[in-house]
């Protein structure tokens, strides 16, 4: 079988394209670095991460697991 990528790089301008769309019109983006603490002395640290990404501009959240 010979393996063809010509639709793999149609797949990824639109996976861009959709997610470029989706934050530039509908102000909705997918969250880049999501973050998560299994510990309660470590969530300190975790929000401490998610304000200084947020505030270089990347979109993060921090997920609660406890």
């Amino acid at each position: 079988m010979i393996h063809s990528a010509v639709l793999g790089s149609l797949e990824l301008f639109f996976g861009v394209l959709i997610e470029h769309i989706m934050l530039e019109i509908f102000h909705f983006g997918f969250v880049q670095h999501p973050s998560s603490s299994f510990t309660s002395h470590r969530l300190q640290y975790c929000n401490e991460l998610t304000r200084k990404l947020k505030a270089s501009g990347i979109r993060a959240e921090v997920c609660k697991l406890i």
